[in-house]
């Protein structure tokens, strides 16, 4: 519990010196030039987290594509992948695997709309992947 504590403290030290602006989140400018840092580094190595990892790393936790992450993001994504340099890959297809699910089932959607306009068929409830529905009307 009191190495969980110092960690914690760790890494919102770290996100303090990487937002240079103090607004609250880290763009990536800011943390390209916090991972010039010492401090950053030798986290990066007790990780073992090359440079282009974090980078990638970067990208992952800034979910809502702002540009931005968050201190809890921060936090939360450091943890998870501390104590094993692959689980950021694994963090990794995670992401990837869901946003390809995502398109597939727009474009499934989307296909189905224009067979079923195609056929003349009429949903009664939109397709938004919620519920099954079939119903024709001829």
């Amino acid at each position: 519990l009191d190495l969980k504590k110092k960690l914690l403290h760790k890494l919102r030290v770290l996100f303090a010196m990487a937002d240079k602006d103090h607004n609250g989140g880290i763009s990536m400018e800011e943390f390209e030039d916090a991972l010039q840092k010492d401090e950053m580094i030798s986290w990066l190595r007790a990780v073992e987290l090359k440079s282009v990892d974090a980078l990638e790393l970067f990208t992952l936790l800034d979910e809502d594509g702002t540009g931005e992450v968050e201190i809890e993001e921060f936090v939360n994504g450091c943890l998870r992948i501390q104590g094993s340099a692959k689980a950021i890959d694994l963090a990794m297809l995670g992401a990837a695997h869901s946003e390809a699910v995502h398109r597939l089932h727009l474009d499934f959607c989307e296909h189905a709309r224009f067979v079923e306009e195609r056929l003349g068929w009429r949903r009664r409830e939109p397709l938004d992947g919620h519920r099954k529905s079939d119903s024709r009307e001829a």
